[in-house]
C-alpha cells in the first residue's frame, strides 16, 4: 500500500529512502537511495510476517573460512563473497558489526591476508557509503572496480 494513510501527523516525518530496487526477497538483495524528492502520497506501508527471519548476509571469516573467533579480525563477506574498501569508513565498520550482534567495530583495514581462501571468493560489494552508524543509512553498490587486495578485514567487538 503507499499514500497519506494516517492524515496530518503531529511533527511532519522525513522521508529516509528513495528509489529502493530488490532482486529478492530479503532486504540484503535491495538497494536505495538515502536522498529523496518524495512527497507523502507516495510513503509506504509494509507488514511484515511475524517470525520470519531476516538475514543481513555478512559475516566474519578466518583463513580457513570459518567463522572468526569473537573479537578476532576477520575477512568481512557479504552473501559470501567480499567486501572492497572504496569509501568504506569506521561509520560503515560500526553499523556491519551493529547489525551482526556486535556492540561496535574496533578497527578495520584492507588487504589480501588470506589467500586462495580470499581469492576464490567473488567480490559482492563496493562503494559503502555511511552517514551514521546505522545500516539503514548506509548505500552501497553490488558492482565492483576492485581487487582483492582491496578485500575488507574487520574487527568487531564483543
Amino acid at each position: 500500500r503507499h499514500g497519506l494513510r494516517y492524515g496530518t501527523a503531529a511533527e511532519p516525518q522525513e522521508d529516509t529512502m528513495d528509489n529502493v530496487k530488490c532482486r529478492s526477497s530479503y532486504w540484503n538483495y535491495c538497494s536505495f537511495s538515502s536522498t529523496n524528492n518524495c512527497n507523502h502520497h507516495e510513503d509506504v506501508f509494509l507488514t511484515c510476517r511475524p517470525g520470519t527471519s531476516h538475514r543481513h548476509g555478512f559475516r566474519l571469516v578466518d583463513w580457513r573460512g570459518a567463522t572468526a573467533a569473537r573479537g578476532c579480525e576477520g575477512l568481512l563477506l557479504y552473501n559470501g563473497g567480499t567486501v572492497c574498501d572504496d569509501h568504506f569508513n569506521m561509520n560503515a565498520a560500526h553499523a556491519i558489526c551493529r547489525v551482526m550482534g556486535f556492540r561496535s567495530a574496533t578497527r578495520y583495514r584492507n588487504g589480501l591476508a588470506f589467500g586462495t581462501m580470499q581469492t576464490r571468493k567473488t567480490i559482492r560489494m563496493d562503494d559503502v557509503r555511511c552517514t551514521s552508524r546505522t545500516w539503514s543509512r548506509c548505500r552501497f553498490s553490488t558492482r565492483h572496480n576492485c581487487s582483492h587486495g582491496e578485500d575488507i578485514l574487520l574487527t568487531c567487538h564483543a
